[in-house]
C-alpha cells in the first residue's frame, strides 16, 4: 500500500479581538514614478483612501493596528485551541489531548482568521522538525475528523460578516494562504472533503530556470521561511518578492506580511505606491514572476465537499449533556448556530502526473534522417530514370546500326527481302532467271 500524507490547517473565519490605541504611523513618501503608470492606475480604478466606505476604513485600521502588536500579545486576542475544538480525531485516535506537546498541532498567527492551528505540522512547538503523518487506507474513517465551536459570541461588531472556519489542505512544510486557498465550512453542517493527491513532476531539459529543483538558485528571498522555516513554492515566493519591493520602494510592507515596518494602507501617499508595486507585479516588471517557477517536484491536492445537515436531534442531546451536565438550557438553534463537524480524507489514493520532453535531440535527428531519405532519395531516383530514358533514345536515333546488304554474282546488290517489303517487289521484278 502506497504510504499517504495529510497535512491539514484548521483556521478560524474570524478572532476575537479587543481594542487596543496603537498609533499608527505613514512611511516616507516614495519617489515619483512614471507618469504612465499613474495614468493607467486611474484607469484601472485606483481609489483615494478617503473615498473608501467608513466598514472598509474601519476593517484597515484594524489590521494596521493589529499587525504592530507583537505574537506574545495577538495568541491570548484569538480563539484559543481548547475552547475551539470540541473534539479530533486521526484514524480513531484522539488528537485532542496533549495539545502543549505539540504532538499533532501547532499554531501561527494570521493577519485576517487569527489563530491559526496546522495539523500534522513540519515543525513542532519548539522549532524542532516533525516527521509527517501517513494514511494507508481511504474513507472518512480514515482521516482526520473535528467538531468545532466557532465561538460566535466572541466576533467583531460591524467587522465579522460571516460564520464558520476555513480550511486549507496544503503540501507538508509549505506555507499555507488560507484567505486565497482555503475552503469555507459553516456551523449546522457536517461537511466532508474528500481528497485526491497528485505528485507532479516537471523537467528542466535546457536547465533555464523554467522549474525550480534548489530554491538557493532563486534571487529572491522567501519571507515566510524566514518566519516559519517553511519549504519552496511559488506562491510564497511571487508574494516575498511582491513584499521585498513593497520595502524599496514605499519603505514599508502591507500587513499581510511579517515585518515590523506596516504601510498606512490609509495614507493615500502610501496607498498609491502599493498600488503601483502590484501594478508592475501584474506587467511583470519586477521579475517575480520569471524569477518563481513552479517547484520540479509538487505536491497538489484536488478538493470536493459534500453536506449534511449536523447534529441530528438525538446526537445533539447527548452532545448537550457531556458538554453541560444538564447545568444550561442551550436551545436547538444555538447549538447549530456555533457547532460544526468537518470530516478531511483520502478518497482515492494519489496518481503521479510526470512530466517528459516531447522532442528530444534523438527524435528530431530521426525526423530529419526520414525526411532526407525521402526527399533526397525520390530526387536521385528521378534523375537517374530521367537520364536512363535520354540515353535510350539517344542510343536509339543516332546510333543505329547500318543494314546489312548481300551481293550476287554478278556485282549487283541482293536485298535482304526480311529487312524491307518495298526493296523485296522491286527485286522481283529485276530479277533473271538462267535459259
Amino acid at each position: 500500500m502506497v504510504k499517504e500524507q495529510t497535512p491539514r490547517c484548521v483556521r478560524l473565519r474570524n478572532c476575537s479581538t479587543t481594542s487596543h490605541n496603537v498609533s499608527t504611523t505613514s512611511s516616507p513618501r516614495p519617489e515619483d514614478s512614471d507618469p504612465e503608470v499613474t495614468k493607467e492606475l486611474e484607469e484601472m480604478g485606483f481609489e483615494n483612501p478617503e473615498q473608501l466606505s467608513d466598514e472598509y476604513r474601519l476593517e484597515e485600521l484594524v489590521s494596521i493596528t493589529i499587525a504592530k502588536l507583537s505574537p506574545s500579545d495577538l495568541k491570548p486576542m484569538g480563539h484559543q485551541f481548547d475552547d475551539m475544538v470540541y473534539k479530533c480525531t486521526w484514524r480513531g485516535v484522539d488528537c485532542k489531548a496533549n495539545y502543549t506537546q505539540g504532538k499533532y498541532w501547532t499554531s501561527f498567527w494570521h493577519y485576517r482568521f487569527g489563530n491559526c492551528f496546522v495539523f500534522n505540522p513540519s515543525i513542532g512547538w519548539n522549532r524542532n522538525t516533525r516527521s509527517r503523518l501517513h494514511i494507508y487506507r481511504t474513507g472518512p474513517l480514515n482521516g482526520l475528523q473535528l467538531q468545532l465551536n466557532i465561538q460566535q459570541e466572541e466576533y467583531i461588531d460591524q467587522i465579522t460578516k460571516r460564520a464558520g472556519a476555513m480550511i486549507q489542505v496544503f503540501p507538508f512544510g509549505q506555507m499555507p494562504f488560507p484567505e486565497e486557498r482555503g475552503t469555507l465550512v459553516a456551523p449546522g453542517f457536517s461537511t466532508d472533503i474528500g481528497l485526491e493527491k497528485m505528485d507532479i513532476k516537471r523537467v528542466d531539459p535546457h536547465n533555464n530556470g523554467s522549474c525550480v529543483t534548489d530554491e538557493a538558485s532563486i534571487n529572491t528571498e522567501n519571507i515566510f521561511k524566514q518566519k516559519f522555516n517553511t519549504s519552496y513554492s511559488k506562491t510564497a515566493c511571487v508574494l516575498s518578492c511582491l513584499a521585498y519591493h513593497q520595502m524599496h520602494e514605499c519603505k514599508c510592507m502591507e500587513y499581510r506580511f511579517p515585518t515590523d515596518s506596516v504601510c498606512d494602507t490609509l495614507n493615500s501617499t502610501i496607498v498609491e505606491c502599493l498600488a503601483k508595486v502590484k501594478f508592475k507585479l501584474s506587467r511583470n516588471e519586477l521579475g517575480c514572476s520569471t524569477a518563481c517557477g513552479p517547484a520540479c517536484r509538487e505536491e497538489a491536492y484536488r478538493l470536493t465537499s459534500s453536506f449534511a445537515v449536523w447534529p441530528s436531534q438525538r446526537y445533539q442531546n447527548s452532545i448537550i449533556d457531556n458538554l453541560f451536565d444538564g447545568i444550561f438550557n442551550y436551545s436547538r438553534s444555538w447549538f447549530r448556530d456555533n457547532y460544526l463537524e468537518v470530516n478531511i480524507f483520502f478518497k482515492e489514493l494519489n496518481y503521479f502526473i510526470e512530466e517528459s520532453v516531447a522532442y528530444e535531440l534523438v527524435n528530431f535527428l530521426s525526423d530529419i534522417g526520414g525526411q532526407l531519405g525521402l526527399w533526397v532519395g525520390v530526387s536521385v531516383m528521378t534523375g537517374a530514370e530521367v537520364v536512363e530514358l535520354a540515353l535510350l533514345i539517344f542510343f536509339k536515333v543516332f546510333c543505329r546500326k547500318p543494314r546489312k546488304v548481300t551481293v550476287n554474282s554478278e556485282g549487283d546488290p541482293e536485298p535482304n527481302v526480311l529487312s524491307n517489303s518495298q526493296l523485296q517487289l522491286e527485286s522481283i521484278d529485276n530479277y533473271k532467271y538462267a535459259p
